[in-house]
């Protein structure tokens, strides 16, 4: 039993607990305070501790909104980007696979495909006796461009953005009304808007816009699929026009070939069209569904066809015909369809498997000399990009202050 003593010695010394992270308290800039939002302890982590942030507590207190999407990888101790990205995305294979926070779409765009191909190859390509080996060998062979390229679309980094990992919270970039400031960059002679993005806290290079869904900012932002689960971005559009095509490709051919074996039965049996289709369940239903298919896959790709054509994304299709603006990036039809089909795919401008320092916040910012990735400095854009005369994908993504 404690005596009295060591009761008062524990109440006037009480012990203290290391895994509560410090009160702190940041004054920014402008004067105004700021309460620092708190972290709890995340699986992989070191105790958040005072000497966790670095002197200029602005960087590093405003980088995560969200819990970080936690995967595992086989390396002990070693924490990689992708574990501690604070969008929503989920990462495969150790952050070499990034894909949408839903993957349901995903997972029923490919079962649909999967078994399409299955009943045309069980029920249809049996039908033609002579040449069904090689009916249903291009069926599974353009079925497997159609997967394939599915997979490139769900699993390809869209064009994510790195975020800045400090808080730009000064009266520069401030106007009277509290509001943040946006910046004005010319293109093709037009001049456009860089919008402040509060959840990735960068100026978006012209062309990007924030998925609410994925949670990143996206270059060239085009749309979020559902039936594939992801962003449509600069580095993925391509996979999803040779998705499209393919699939579209593969509907006719399963149509055309249904229909080609409901005539044959026909004038074998010498029966009528109802008769026959009573006969013939599983083909008719295929015809029936890809019949459906054809019309939606049909119209999706002339629509991007045209859009590729004038230099447009979809989200830009619907903004500037609201607001009534001209586009600024219209270079002609053929010089249209060259860049867009025959440009080079970008590398991604994040490395989801780099190391990084397990106390660090979830920004994103230039990788240390040491290695990991630290508090990135402020970086100004090039004049080739404040003139709309840089890359077509606007490298210096670091349009941030």
């Amino acid at each position: 039993m404690a005596s009295i003593n060591e009761v008062k010695d524990a109440q006037n010394n009480p012990p203290e607990i290391q895994s509560n992270p410090p009160e702190i308290h940041v004054t920014v800039e402008d004067g105004r305070d700021i309460e620092p939002p708190t972290h709890d302890n995340v699986m992989g982590f070191d105790t958040i501790s005072q000497q966790s942030f670095p002197e200029n507590r602005n960087q590093a207190l405003f980088s995560s909104r969200r819990s970080p999407t936690i995967t595992f990888g086989r390396a002990v101790g070693v924490t990689r980007l992708h574990q501690v990205w604070p969008g929503k995305n989920i990462f495969l294979f150790g952050g070499r696979l990034v894909c949408g926070p839903d993957p349901r779409g995903l997972v029923l765009t490919t079962v649909s495909i999967a078994i399409s191909t299955l009943v045309f190859c069980m029920y249809v390509g049996q039908n033609f006796s002579s040449d069904s080996a090689l009916i249903i060998t291009f069926a599974v062979i353009l079925s497997s461009i159609v997967l394939f390229s599915l997979f490139l679309v769900g699993g390809t980094d869209p064009g994510i953005i790195p975020r800045n990992e400090e808080s730009p919270l000064s009266s520069e970039l401030l106007r009277e009304d509290g509001r943040m400031k946006s910046r004005r960059v010319e293109a093709n002679g037009m001049e456009t808007k860089m919008k402040y993005c509060t959840i990735c806290m960068i100026f978006r290079p012209p062309r990007s816009c924030h998925c609410a869904i994925c949670d990143n900012c996206v270059e060239r932002f085009d749309h979020h699929c559902p039936w594939v689960g992801q962003c449509i971005g600069l580095r993925n559009h391509k996979h999803y026009l040779a998705f499209l095509s393919s699939a579209l490709l593969l509907y006719l051919y399963i149509s055309a070939f249904c229909w080609a074996a409901i005539k044959e039965r026909m004038s074998e049996t010498d029966a009528g069209l109802f008769n026959v289709m009573g006969r013939m369940p599983e083909t008719v239903a295929l015809s029936l569904f890809s019949f459906v298919i054809i019309w939606f896959l049909g119209g999706l790709t002339t629509f991007h066809l045209y859009l590729i054509a004038i230099n447009q994304t979809a989200y830009e299709n619907f903004r500037l015909r609201h607001i009534g603006r001209t586009n600024p990036y219209d270079k002609g039809t053929l010089n249209n369809l060259r860049e867009a089909l025959c440009g080079k795919v970008p590398p991604s401008e994040v490395d989801f498997r780099a190391e990084v320092n397990p106390t660090w916040f979830p920004g994103v910012g230039k990788k240390m000399e040491g290695g990991g990735f630290g508090v990135g400095e402020k970086h100004q854009p090039t004049p080739a990009v404040e003139k709309g005369t840089g890359s077509q994908r606007f490298e210096e993504v670091d349009l941030r202050v």
